[in-house]
């Protein structure tokens, strides 16, 4: 049924490398709630952080902002949340200052200084939200990070010191992607839940063996009916060991009498 967008969360997303938050789209639409969410993605197939943009869209970050909340309208909404995995961990809270959003989840954030801004002749924009000037206005951050990756966690204490983001450690992880290990695990909703505050879908019941029936016209021993046939495969195999004597053969019925 059709929910109205301000029982809703709108959640726009900021990619990494690939067009997908650490995991298939899929997954993730499977564990959103569809009742509770409605989920945009950007990716930059640049590699550079959106900070041209990204393709067919915008040519800057501020101009990706400012399309995005035009075209979105975020005000319709009960909450307005960014979310962003590795490289666009740090986009999603630079479009967390400048577009006005209730929260911002940054899951392994990368470092801001990218290897692009050192190329000769790349224009680029000469001011960053991600700045002392802006800590003031920064919204509600969370920083999600493996509690065994130096790396991640030093992004993630940069946060806390300069944009007082909140820290989420993900206890002996290690990886970078703690999101897949955690979908194989049967953890990701839960933390999803945590991050989103959200309640997760109960999951399905596992449905109750079917039971033996008996014929009703047979006394005694119940037989099963209208099971799965066997193979024909599995069928050779049981002829092959009567015929060598691995099995008992089955009994016959005795020939019929005219006199009885």
């Amino acid at each position: 049924p059709s929910v109205p967008d301000d029982r809703k969360t709108l959640l726009v997303a900021f990619t990494g490398l690939k067009p997908r938050l650490m995991l298939p789209n899929l997954v993730l639409l499977q564990t959103l709630p569809a009742r509770l969410f409605d989920l945009v993605i950007c990716y930059d197939p640049g590699h550079d952080h959106f900070v041209a943009g990204t393709v067919d869209y915008a040519d800057t970050f501020p101009d990706m902002v400012r399309r995005l909340n035009a075209d979105l309208r975020p005000e319709r909404y009960r909450r307005h949340v960014a979310i962003g995995t590795s490289m666009g961990g740090l986009p999603a809270i630079r479009y967390g200052v400048l577009g006005g959003v209730d929260e911002v989840v940054a899951i392994s954030a990368a470092t801001p200084w990218h290897i692009n801004r050192l190329k000769v002749g790349r224009p680029t924009e000469a001011f960053d939200p991600l700045c002392a000037c802006m800590a003031g206005r920064a919204p509600p951050t969370l920083a999600v990070y493996s509690a065994l990756n130096r790396t991640d966690s030093k992004v993630a204490h940069w946060l806390g010191e300069h944009f007082g983001a909140r820290l989420r450690p993900i206890p002996e992880a290690a990886e970078h992607n703690p999101l897949s290990a955690m979908w194989r695990d049967g953890t990701l909703a839960d933390l999803l839940a945590e991050l989103l505050h959200f309640t997760p879908d109960p999951a399905p019941a596992a449905p109750e063996p079917a039971r033996p029936r008996a014929n009703p016209g047979q006394k005694g021993k119940a037989k099963v009916v209208g099971g799965p046939a066997p193979s024909p495969f599995v069928r050779f195999w049981r002829r092959l060991a009567r015929r060598i004597g691995l099995a008992a053969k089955p009994a016959r019925k005795p020939p019929r009498s005219d006199a009885t």
